[in-house]
């Protein structure tokens, strides 16, 4: 073989052998299976199971779970209007029936505190701001009870503030204390509201609201 041929033969081979390699292989390795991976798996994984957590799951939870716990513990707060027993305190009805006397309250409340109707609005509204009070502090229940049926729980200001009722501001002082006043004694006492606010003293005894009279209240314990 002389110097000629072997060139030739030595450039054939070289071009052939890594054109085919280069070329082929490469190519078919980094464009063909690399695009498949990424193009094609990462596609699937990214946005087929992606929002299938964050718009379903996600949904779910935030907007199911929370509006259900939201609207129930809303929903706890209800006062029947009908309910006799709304104002009075524990001690009160302990009180009254170990003296067999409980259906005697009731009756007195009923046709007396109530009226012989539902309670009003405006009274189940100062439930909800003494309520609102106590929650937040501003206020804390004594261990004593007004002395005229329905014997309602007294609370004492820790602190100034006010609470509307009816659309009417009815403002304290700090010390000074809080009561709930039936139908018949705001009527009587000329109140705007069911609230009494002042520095009570001591009754020597309780009297039904029919009787109207022993006003004030009474130290008992709780």
């Amino acid at each position: 073989m002389n110097e000629e041929e072997s060139l030739e033969e030595r450039e054939e081979t070289i071009l052939g052998e890594k054109e085919e390699t280069i070329l082929g292989e490469k190519e078919e390795i980094v464009l063909g299976e690399k695009e498949e991976i990424v193009l094609g798996e990462k596609e699937e994984i990214v946005l087929g199971e992606k929002e299938e957590i964050v718009l379903g799951e996600k949904e779910e939870i935030v907007l199911g779970e929370k509006e259900e716990i939201v609207l129930g513990e809303k929903e706890e707060v209800r006062y029947d209007l009908a309910d006799p027993w709304l104002f009075t305190s524990k001690s009160a009805q302990d009180a009254y029936r170990r003296k067999g006397k409980l259906e005697e309250l009731e009756q007195d409340i009923r046709t007396s505190g109530m009226g012989g109707k539902p309670w009003r609005p405006n009274d189940i509204e100062y439930l909800r701001e003494i309520q609102r009070l106590v929650d937040d502090g501003t206020v804390e229940e004594e261990a004593s009870r007004w002395a005229v049926s329905p014997f309602p729980a007294v609370y004492k200001a820790l602190r100034s503030g006010e609470m509307t009722i009816g659309g009417r501001k009815h403002s304290f002082k700090e010390g000074e204390e809080l009561v709930f006043q039936c139908r018949m004694e705001q009527e009587t006492k000329g109140l705007p509201g069911p609230v009494l606010i002042g520095e009570f003293a001591p009754a020597k005894s309780d009297r039904y609201c029919g009787d109207m009279s022993g006003m004030g209240r009474m130290g008992e314990g709780k």
